[in-house]
């Protein structure tokens, strides 16, 4: 177990909720919908303005934004974050990044991908605080992919996950990974990725399928 802290939450992971509460038990945790960070009102009572945080999870994505014009999806994926990280931020602030698992390609189809790669890098650079991890798939107390999409997605997933194509990791396993990347002096590096095609709108199912075969 961790000291208590000031936690600021941004997106609504109920994995990453559940596990920096067990982590930091006496903590005071503060959600911000991921989809909220251009509207969320800093009041003047509010303890994000009296004590800074002393760790900014961001773990979300707006699963929308598949359909977004480019310019959209960047915003609401990259720079609505960046600009509310801003407000709430100081220097003794950590920042404790959620990126996605894939080091092989140097390219990509997939918004997914690179949105999360891009406000990752963008993080890194702007802060010195700054620690990462990269999860495979979750899975949830049944064994099943803990994954937004419809039934086909899940699936397609789940036949993955058997054929032991795609990686997985359960919940005790993640709150060691977080423990473990908390306490560590290290950090992961960022390659450069580049983006191919992005400007296109697509569906969900077909960013990932995208992002599976190509990156």
């Amino acid at each position: 177990m961790h000291a208590k802290k000031n936690i600021v939450l941004i997106g609504r992971s109920n994995k990453f909720i559940s596990a920096f509460q067990y982590l930091f038990p006496d903590s005071f945790l503060t959600i911000i919908p991921w989809r909220g960070c251009s509207s969320y009102k800093l009041k003047k009572n509010n303890t994000l303005i009296k004590i800074a945080p002393n760790i900014i999870v961001v773990c979300g994505f707006d699963y929308k934004s598949y359909r977004y014009p480019y310019r959209d999806y960047l915003k609401v994926n990259v720079y609505d974050p960046l600009m509310l990280i801003e407000k709430i931020i100081d220097s003794q602030t950590l920042i404790f990044y959620v990126g996605t698992l894939n080091e092989k390609n140097k390219k990509t189809l997939s918004r997914y991908r690179y949105a999360k790669y891009l406000l990752g890098t963008e993080l890194r650079t702007k802060y010195n605080k700054f620690k990462m991890i990269s999860p495979p798939i979750l899975l949830e107390g049944n064994g099943s992919p803990s994954i937004q999409g419809s039934w086909i997605t899940k699936v397609m997933f789940n036949v993955l996950i058997k054929a032991k194509i795609a990686k997985t990791l359960g919940y005790p396993g993640l709150i060691y990974l977080i423990d473990v990347t908390l306490k560590s002096n290290s950090n992961k590096k960022i390659f450069k990725l580049t983006p191919k095609w992005l400007d296109l709108p697509r569906s969900r199912f077909l960013d990932r399928i995208l992002r599976f075969l190509y990156g």
